[in-house]
């Protein structure tokens, strides 16, 4: 596994496994500051499609996903990105659930240390609806050092997909946005 480290700060990225889902693998991850984007790392998925961003140094930070078109995605059926849209958050399970032209995906985080109230905020900002290039998927904020977050991006069929919201929809910790 190779680790680019941007500037002085020191990171360690590990993997860690996890299920429902197939990993996604080659997906590329960026971690950059909110505001300013400045670029803290970047890294690719491999085979469990896990990351893990450790040693962090106080501040806020977004972590942004391009993913590659999956098997059977929105692209490759010719289906119009809008008809398909859905995002859905399970706060106490930190699951993040996403539709996009790429395919269906579920980011599960853990590992969280050192964030303002052990939480993080979930989203779903495409930079660039024409190419689907990179989504910020989540905000949060390192309130000391060595601040930890690791993530499990996998890759969902329609059915499961459909299936895992619907276990979650009357969950008090689930909200969903569908378009």
């Amino acid at each position: 596994m190779k680790t680019k480290i941007i500037n002085s700060e020191t990171f360690l990225f590990g993997l860690f496994s996890s299920k429902p889902g197939s990993p996604v693998t080659g997906a590329k991850v960026w971690l950059e500051t909110e505001p300013g984007k400045k670029l803290i790392a970047f890294q690719q998925t491999g085979e469990s499609g896990s990351v893990t961003l450790a040693y962090l140094d106080k501040g806020v930070y977004k972590i942004y996903l391009e993913i590659p078109v999956q098997k059977n995605a929105a692209v490759e059926n010719e289906v119009s990105a809008s008809a398909n849209f859905m995002v859905g958050y399970h706060s106490k399970k930190m699951m993040l659930f996403f539709q996009n032209p790429s395919g269906n995906f579920l980011v599960k985080f853990s590992d969280a240390e050192n964030l303002s109230e052990s939480n993080l905020t979930p989203m779903h900002e495409t930079e660039s609806a024409e190419t689907n290039a990179r989504v910020a998927v989540c905000k949060f904020e390192v309130t000391g050092k060595y601040g930890k977050l690791s993530l499990r991006l996998a890759t969902l069929s329609e059915n499961k997909f459909q299936k895992q919201l619907k276990k979650y929809e009357h969950d008090a910790g689930m909200a969903l946005i569908s378009s």
